[in-house]
């Protein structure tokens, strides 16, 4: 999610925070081969929100809030019996009917690039 992130919108510094929760599905095509494709996907429901930096009444503030779906591709590597290292790239669609001026949809909607490392019994 997004944490105390400040951003300007005429002239003006504002701060957002938000978050989403939901579900997460994984098609692995190939787990046994040393290198194999995976199809991550996420869906769930999220929400933003967005004030004045300056306020410190919140009379300022917006919220915005709508369902997320996350899909992707991923490249994985078998590095243990019990470790995958992968890098997936994704993109973040975000629906909303909220007609909040400082976060619309397209703001919050984007590409993503992750890398990282799985632990399990695989």
């Amino acid at each position: 999610g997004i944490t105390n992130s400040n951003f300007t919108h005429n002239s003006q510094e504002f701060k957002a925070a938000g978050g989403h929760g939901g579900f997460f599905f994984e098609y692995i095509v190939g787990i046994r081969s040393l290198l194999h494709l995976s199809f991550p996907i996420y869906m769930g429901w999220g929400g933003f929100r967005t004030k004045l930096d300056t306020d410190l009444e919140d009379q300022s503030k917006t919220t915005t809030s709508g369902g997320v779906v996350i899909p992707g591709i991923s490249v994985e590597l078998n590095i243990h019996t019990n470790a995958i290292l992968f890098g997936t790239a994704s993109y973040r669609y975000f629906y909303s009917k909220s007609t909040d001026p400082l976060l619309s949809s397209n703001d919050i909607s984007g590409t993503s690039f992750l890398f990282g490392i799985k632990f399990g019994k695989f």
